[in-house]
């Protein structure tokens, strides 16, 4: 009848070790057997990615381990954020902030290990344009945008404030640099208004001493040499 037993047993560190088991039976004979026992190492695993990454974009991930054992499996957990079984993802965060990331991973061996790392999402400056506005034409506008350290507006400006005299309706673009590098974008329409046709009719020709009628149009109020303000005013000079 064969008798067996078990003992558990953990090593200290991997390597090859020859256990001896000495048996003895109830007659005092005895025998000995070695088996010689592989224990591997975890596998070792780390991680890279870019840092300086803003809200929006992707944080592109890169594992390396030694190729012997190989890897069989990988499983990401972005902090809670997302999770992927790729070697290598990228993954965009749903919002700033700082996440801890950790890969675990299963090599062909049936080892394991996993390593963390703090992966910190920048947030985008809040910009800025300013509002709509109107100007006549012919006259200028100040155009001034907030939220951040530098700017880039689409006619080549470089300050957060510019100045233009645009002929038509325009829309004038601003990108915003943050101080930590990200960016973002507004925009701001100047609506230019024609001026008005104004006409003050035909030329008159009187004799002196006598007057005229003058009646001008195309706007909504008037404003004549003579101080009136009517649309038709009655004058009486006595020179040209």
């Amino acid at each position: 009848t064969a008798i067996t037993d078990t003992v558990l047993h953990t090593y200290p560190a991997s390597g090859t070790y020859t256990p001896t088991v000495t048996v003895t039976d109830s007659a005092g004979c005895s025998s000995s057997i070695a088996k010689s026992i592989i224990v591997y190492p975890g596998p070792f695993i780390d991680f890279n990615f870019n840092a300086g990454v803003c809200d929006g974009d992707s944080v592109r991930f890169s594992s390396f381990h030694p190729e012997i054992p190989k890897i069989a499996s990988y499983s990401w957990d972005f902090g809670g954020d997302g999770v992927s079984a790729l070697r290598n993802p990228a993954h965009s965060f749903s919002a700033y902030g700082t996440y801890t990331v950790t890969l675990d991973v299963v090599d062909t061996l049936g080892c394991i290990a996993a390593v963390s790392k703090d992966v910190t999402i920048d947030s985008l400056p809040i910009v800025s344009a300013g509002l709509t506005d109107t100007i006549c034409f012919g006259d200028s506008a100040t155009l001034t945008a907030t939220g951040g350290v530098n700017y880039v507006w689409s006619n080549g400006g470089t300050t957060a404030s510019i100045k233009v005299s645009p002929t038509a309706t325009t829309t004038y673009t601003v990108t915003v640099f943050a101080s930590n590098g990200c960016t973002a974008t507004d925009f701001v329409e100047l609506v230019v208004i024609p001026l008005p046709a104004t006409y003050a009719g035909a030329d008159v020709t009187i004799c002196n001493g006598k007057c005229a009628n003058l009646t001008a149009s195309g706007g909504n109020t008037y404003s004549w040499s003579t101080t009136d303000t009517a649309t038709t005013i009655q004058v009486c000079p006595t020179t040209t």
